[in-house]
């Protein structure tokens, strides 16, 4: 019976030891004798991470009293990724803007006018490309303070793209570059980190912007962050103008009235962020 009694309370205090450390991530050991405090203290190495950031807007100009109107929509994605060694930064952005124009034409025989609209498009894309060798090691301490030290040698740069008018590419003038000698920062980060969520699960770490996002894994040896967020937006702005052109007039091109002008503006944001850090040996 004493040996039964013995057993229970070695289970107790294990289990009450055990049951800060267990698993809140979706990837942390399912037990740890350490409380998430005390896995995360320690000196970290950026081993991989990548960052996908994708942004639409359209954003449209118009008013009631005739039927111009203008609408750019600007597609980007950026996307960052680092393999342990090589940081790249791949840019890619494309503008289509869409503008509907009226212009009068005069009838010699009748000496009336007459309004034509029409379309035109313009669709701009580029392509930079950034890359570098890369290295971040940081500090976490006990005292909720960090210190990162970041070093970065800039080696190459592309620049291409092309201008679309009527179906027709214009292409811009490609640039490659490759820095010799390269361009070498060294630099240190340091502040406060902190849980955001301190209170709850602490899965949502902040340490500047060198380790900020969700824990997806925490363990002695490796943590992984992940960050999957979107947003948007749509704002409709209406302002009274005088001065705006009837194009119905058939006597006087010139003809103005006072309207509505509309800006509408239409945005989404995505961003998909995940990190790798390994224990420093």
């Amino acid at each position: 019976m004493k040996k039964l009694f013995g057993i229970i309370a070695l289970l107790s205090i294990v289990l009450s030891l055990t049951y800060t450390g267990c698993r809140k991530g979706e990837e942390d050991p399912f037990l740890s004798l350490r409380s998430r405090d005390k896995r995360i203290i320690g000196t970290w190495t950026l081993k991989s991470s990548s960052e996908v950031i994708t942004t639409n807007t359209t954003e449209t100009d118009y008013n009631n009293k005739n039927s111009e109107k203008t609408t750019e929509a600007e597609s980007k994605s950026e996307s960052m990724t680092f393999d342990g060694t090589v940081f790249t930064n791949d840019e890619t952005k494309t503008i289509t803007t869409t503008t509907l124009t009226t212009e009068p034409s005069l009838n010699a025989q009748t000496g009336k006018y007459s309004y034509n609209t029409t379309t035109a498009v313009v669709v701009v894309s580029t392509n930079i490309i950034n890359k570098k060798t890369y290295s971040v090691e940081l500090e976490i301490s006990e005292d909720h303070t960090y210190k990162a030290t970041i070093a970065e040698t800039i080696t190459s740069f592309h620049y291409s793209g092309k201008q679309n008018v009527g179906g027709i590419d214009y292409p811009y003038t490609t640039i490659d570059t490759t820095y010799s000698p390269a361009d070498v920062r060294t630099w240190i980060d340091e502040g406060d980190w902190y849980w955001e969520d301190a209170k709850d699960k602490k899965i949502m770490i902040v340490a500047g912007n060198v380790m900020n996002g969700k824990l997806k894994r925490l363990s002695n040896k490796e943590v992984i962050l992940e960050d999957i967020t979107e947003e948007s937006d749509d704002k409709t702005e209406n302002f009274t103008v005088g001065g705006i052109f009837t194009y119905n007039n058939p006597t006087n091109q010139d003809s103005i009235t006072t309207g509505v002008k509309t800006n509408h503006v239409v945005k989404s944001i995505s961003r998909n962020y995940t990190a790798t850090w390994e224990a420093k040996k």
